[in-house]
């Protein structure tokens, strides 16, 4: 099989991305100095009971970070004009900031799990059904046009990899285009991964991979996907808290009521992350009972008092 390579995209210099600069006379807003970072926000209202901290913080951690922590206290007056509610404290931002990190550290953790099994029930599955090699024979996928885009990463995610299993792989067996699945797999990233199951053509195939989380097949590829946009936002360091996801898992029908009664079903609490949290810890159930995923966030929620679960979609 011939591997496609895409073409390198070439370096601009500053002469040639002299265009990016256009039309930047329509932002006017300076740039500010971390004093006058905290006199703008005392300007709007808000509290700081202790300075020298807030420009500590404010000299490790992005203003505009901060900022979609104190968004949903802002009372808007028009014109790009607001107030925050009152005796808003810079302390109390710092404290959802942290505790979104420790949230977020306990998803990632979850995610962890998935991922790992993930990769060994597609590899399994795949491998002792259809063969060593099943990820490259384009037959046993549904959308050829996906799977060659896919293999096409998988390829360049073996060349580029320092890990020392790939090194032997390379070494050892220099004619392969690919090492085995369970090896090509080891290397792949999330949505791959995701990919790769959504578009599996036997559908046996893709139940039995799906009896290892125990959810429908539907619900499972809605959910991989879903999880794909969190794992991302983990990895980057970005808000959990107050978010509303773009792409919102389908809520499984086949599971105990003790966890549907948890579901938020509203048109908000749907695109929020409290439901993830519930699927998140079905799922982990199956795969490692001993650990109680959503009794441990849950546990991070209730170091953290005055934190508003409104906006996590707890109902």
């Amino acid at each position: 099989m011939v591997i496609p390579t895409t073409p390198a995209t070439p370096l601009h210099d500053a002469h040639q991305a002299g265009f990016l600069l256009e039309n930047t006379s329509e932002f006017t807003k300076p740039a500010l100095n971390v004093n006058q970072m905290i006199d703008n926000l005392k300007s709007h209202g808000m509290v700081f009971n202790d300075e020298e901290e807030a420009k500590s913080v404010l000299h490790t951690i992005n203003y505009y970070r901060l900022s979609a922590y104190w968004f949903p206290y802002k009372i808007e007056s028009g014109g790009g004009n607001y107030r925050f509610i009152e005796n808003l404290d810079f302390s109390t931002i710092l404290r959802l900031h942290e505790f979104d990190q420790a949230l977020r550290h306990k998803v990632m953790h979850g995610v962890e799990i998935i991922e790992i099994a993930l990769r060994r029930a597609l590899a399994s599955e795949l491998s002792l059904r259809e063969g060593a090699f099943a990820h490259q024979k384009s037959e046993l996928y549904l959308n050829t046009a996906l799977w060659d885009k896919h293999i096409v990463r998988l390829k360049k995610d073996f060349d580029d990899s320092k890990e020392e299993f790939a090194n032997h792989f390379r070494v050892k067996y220099s004619k392969l285009t690919l090492p085995p699945i369970w090896v090509s797999l080891e290397m792949s990233s999330f949505g791959v991964l995701s990919h790769f199951y959504s578009n599996v053509k036997d559908s046996q195939t893709r139940s039995a991979i799906t009896q290892t989380f125990g959810l429908d097949q539907g619900v499972l590829i809605s959910f991989l996907h879903h999880l794909t946009s969190v794992r991302n936002l983990c990895a980057h360091h970005a808000r959990l808290w107050n978010r509303k996801f773009v792409i919102k898992p389908k809520l499984p029908r086949r599971i105990p009521i003790s966890y549907r009664d948890k579901f938020n079903f509203s048109s908000v609490g749907s695109r929020q992350l409290f439901n993830t949290l519930v699927i998140m810890d079905f799922v982990i159930s199956n795969l490692q009972p001993n650990f109680h995923f959503l009794i441990e966030c849950e546990e991070i929620i209730s170091k953290f008092p005055e934190i508003n679960t409104v906006y996590l979609g707890k109902i």
